[in-house]
């Protein structure tokens, strides 16, 4: 690369159009750490070069190029993690929290999933599970979400672009531990008799298939299968409706499907439970009928032009609340947050949105995302 000497005003000019440029990423970063602002500093006037005369050069190409280098300092790619699109580099961004002791890896779970055919799934009532169970799927599904959230949600489409509640991995991380906090309640105790409620937790177990360079790692039980994904709800037999909690992980292609199973199976075990409550209710009371399940809803706090809530309305028929209640007239606002309890208080809700779906008796999501 050729040096071009410039003079002091111009050099003077220069460094104040950087640091223009630094304030306004910080802004969008939300980084004030002193750390952080005096390491950017020092990046800037490390790589500053042109092949150009400065007072040649416009603005546009000052910002892109630094915005490139802003870029590189927060993310950095995990041929792991596969993908990525470009044509000098593979593996996708991650956030350069995740990487440890300068390797070229994320600390991510990088285990490839067996195939739809060897997939296994479990649907069962919480009030089921032994006390043992439930700590040992607290920690098993607590760790599915904290990973989900930071290899979905921990890349610059979302961080940088305003989609999400939050903008740096400490703010990721913070959401995590807190989301789990919340969500774990769904899976440790079931509902409060008094609401009538019950709650459910599907899981999805497979046979892992680790990379070549990982396989000494693996099980010496060929048998052996790991949980690879888990779904917790809310069953309210007195208005009709299932409020999935969470359902993790979320994917694309394969991923997306099993989930959808996984999903199919709870609601087989769900709709078997009303029958049997409505058998025991009527024994008691011959002219009692609870009412079928009619409303599956769940939150999201992405924004509406977020790929997954695309999916969710095109593959799954899922539609936002405002629009459900216009269709369905036997749907109440009092059936869904806020008027609904859920894990979160209503304060936080604004940002969230509620996707509401409706459900006839022996309906299945996995021929509807077929037929599409």
């Amino acid at each position: 690369m050729t040096m071009v000497l410039v003079n002091k005003d111009v050099g003077l000019n220069v460094l104040k159009t950087i640091d223009l440029w630094y304030t306004a990423q910080c802004a969008i970063v939300k980084s004030r750490t002193e750390v952080l602002s005096s390491r950017i500093h020092q990046l800037l006037r490390q790589r500053w070069r042109f092949t150009a005369h400065p007072a040649q050069t416009s603005i546009r190409y000052l910002l892109s190029f630094h915005g490139n280098l802003f870029h590189d300092y927060l993310f950095q790619r995990c041929s792991d993690c596969g993908g990525g699109g470009a044509a000098s580099s593979s593996g996708k961004w991650r956030c350069k929290e995740l990487f440890v002791s300068k390797r070229k890896t994320c600390t991510l779970n990088h285990t490839r999933n067996a195939s739809m055919a060897d997939l296994d799934y479990q649907a069962f009532p919480v009030s089921s599970l032994d006390d043992i169970l439930k700590r040992d799927l607290d920690a098993r599904c607590g760790e599915i979400f904290r990973q989900t959230l930071l290899s979905n949600l921990g890349v610059p489409e979302v961080l940088e672009t305003g989609v999400a509640p939050f903008s740096t991995f400490p703010e990721l991380t913070i959401m995590a531990t807190q989301g789990w906090e919340r969500m774990r309640k769904y899976i440790l105790t079931d509902a409060d008799p008094g609401t009538g409620m019950k709650r459910f937790v599907a899981l999805r177990w497979c046979k892992p298939k680790p990379r070549k360079h990982t396989q000494k790692h693996a099980t010496s039980d060929p048998d052996a299968k790991e949980l690879a994904g888990f779904c917790l709800a809310e069953y309210d037999p007195v208005a009709g409706t299932l409020y999935i909690t969470v359902l993790c992980p979320w994917a694309h292609g394969e991923g997306f499907e099993s989930s959808t199973r996984m999903l199919d199976f709870l609601l087989d075990v769900v709709c078997r439970f009303r029958e049997s409550e409505n058998t025991r209710l009527q024994a008691i009371r011959p002219d009692f009928e609870l009412l079928p399940l009619r409303h599956i809803f769940t939150m999201l706090f992405l924004s509406r032009e977020s790929r997954l809530i695309n999916y969710m309305e095109r593959r799954r028929s899922f539609m936002p609340l405002e629009k459900y209640l216009e269709k369905y007239p036997d749907a109440s606002p009092s059936m869904f947050p806020p008027h609904r309890p859920c894990y979160l208080p209503v304060h936080m809700q604004k940002p969230w949105i509620v996707l509401v779906k409706r459900f006839a008796d022996q309906d299945r999501l996995t021929t509807h995302s077929a037929r599409q």
